[in-house]
């Protein structure tokens, strides 16, 4: 299964369209504005809420928990690394590690060896654009917001 998570350039606020290998919208997010560090609702195309993004704040690397509801699904933290990315997550799932390559374009989703899925940012695109190939349908939502971790961190490390 193929996911395109195209973020929005233009708006107030972070703000994403999630669409299947059709380009047919299957998923929105957008981050709330005026809050300490980022927070992001990811939502069916009904507008129901199916993950929500929290950052951790007083961190020395960026974290992020995932919450369902009122629970805590997942932690998102980025290990300390020289010239590539690794990203940790604990999750109900069970612990997946993301391994992104030199240039911050490429990542793998694996969990005790096994690959989960890909991750391909595209070059030159107004707006942040990733690719997310995985290989079930299954708890796709799941790793949307791992995506829009990853451009989170990415970001921070920008400002």
């Amino acid at each position: 299964m193929t996911l395109y998570i195209k973020q929005k350039i233009f708006s107030l606020g972070d703000k994403y369209d999630i669409l299947d290998a059709n380009q047919k919208p299957v998923y929105k997010a957008w981050g709330e504005i005026f809050t300490l560090g980022n927070k992001i609702h990811l939502c069916d195309m009904q507008e129901r809420e199916v993950m929500f993004l929290k950052q951790r704040l007083m961190t020395f690397l960026p974290a992020f928990e995932i919450y369902q509801g009122d629970n805590l699904f997942a932690t998102v933290s980025k290990e300390f690394t020289f010239f590539k990315k690794k990203i940790n997550v604990d999750s109900s799932y069970g612990s997946f590690v993301i391994d992104g390559n030199f240039w911050d374009h490429e990542y793998t989703i694996t969990c005790d060896g096994k690959l989960f899925g890909t991750v391909s940012k595209e070059w030159l695109t107004w707006g942040d654009v990733y690719a997310l190939h995985i290989n079930t349908e299954e708890h796709s939502e799941f790793f949307v917001a791992l995506v829009l971790a990853i451009d989170c961190i990415l970001e921070g490390e920008k400002n």
